[in-house]
């Protein structure tokens, strides 16, 4: 199971406004903890920028951290908060993730947060510290990574025709189950880069 780095991160995500919905259904009941605030000003690079894909525009300020957790996996994570909408993106080597940068298809095992090594979640209906909505991608298509830093350095990469289905996770056990006639959202032709600060200085 991830450490306990993974239940932090559950509270992060970056500023995303989306366009894509396909079906809808009552709020799903993720239980992912309280998402953190992130609107203090940050250099104008540091963003989610849209290709122009998938109906959505995505602007704002972003977070990225790397190192060993508690547990010594090494692991790069990109978050931020807004909107209404959020985004993370957590590469984890131990799980399957990547160590230097490339192209990582999306897995069967990327559909679940227990066993991710490449982990996607995005969040919507997002007030205050809540979120009615929780989704993961579905297996197929890809992350493009184009700078994996050090502490210091910069966490790059775009989206291409990722896929995603509304779920909820366990905050205990991270297991993932998908909300029976749930919404879908899609992140294709967006770009992320974010400087680097070391894991320990997550908040």
């Amino acid at each position: 199971m991830k450490s306990s780095v993974a239940v932090t991160i559950l509270a992060a995500f970056a500023v995303l406004h989306l366009g894509c919905s396909a079906s809808s259904s009552s709020p799903s009941t993720a239980s992912t903890g309280d998402a953190g605030s992130s609107t203090d000003a940050r250099a104008s690079a540091d963003a989610v920028s849209d290709g122009g894909a998938c109906g959505f525009d995505a602007i704002g300020p972003s977070e990225a951290y790397t190192g060993l957790d508690k547990n010594g996996e090494l692991v790069w994570v990109f978050y931020g908060t807004g909107a209404g909408t959020e985004l993370t993106i957590e590469n984890y080597v131990q799980f399957g993730g990547v160590a230097t940068p490339g192209t990582v298809q999306i897995k069967a095992a990327d559909e679940s947060y227990e066993t991710c090594g490449t982990c996607i979640i995005l969040r919507a209906g997002c007030a205050g510290t809540s979120c009615s909505k929780t989704f993961m991608p579905i297996a197929g298509g890809s992350i493009v990574y184009t700078q994996l830093g050090a502490v210091g350095e910069r966490f790059t990469g775009d989206f291409s025709n990722v896929q995603l289905r509304e779920v909820t996770i366990d905050a205990d056990t991270f297991a993932t189950t998908s909300v029976s006639g749930g919404q879908t959202q899609c992140l294709n032709g967006a770009h992320f880069d974010s400087a680097l600060d070391d894991i320990a200085n997550m908040p």
